[in-house]
């Protein structure tokens, strides 16, 4: 079985790339993130994928990725294409409370760019 990928999403109308910009915020370390997502993704949360624990389904084609870390609970949104994970949105919020729906409505907005 190949390996799933990880994918940050480079927006072509303005060359930003929202998940490595929010990744560089002070309110999360982004290099500890990044070693999650890269290098223990397959052993930590693979198997969770496809039972839903730790990756959600709230809209069509729109997944969410859930990293607690420290007092924070990280999101980042994005959606499959094959076997790659692409992300393009990223939040961190106090833990137990609701992902604005504007967080969400903004990441789905990118997706729909993101040929299939």
């Amino acid at each position: 079985m190949q390996p799933i990928q990880i994918e940050l999403w480079t927006d072509e109308l303005n060359g930003a790339c929202y998940v490595e910009d929010f990744l560089g915020l002070r309110q999360v370390d982004g290099a500890e993130i990044l070693q999650v997502l890269i290098e223990d993704f397959e052993g930590r949360y693979y198997a969770e994928l496809y039972r839903g624990n730790k990756v959600k389904n709230p809209l069509d084609d729109l997944i969410y990725l859930c990293i607690d870390h420290k007092d924070k609970e990280v999101r980042l949104f994005g959606c499959l294409r094959g076997r790659t994970i692409v992300l393009v949105h990223g939040i961190a919020k106090k833990m137990h409370t609701r992902t604005p729906i504007g967080e969400v409505e903004k990441a789905a907005e990118r997706i729909k760019r993101i040929p299939n």
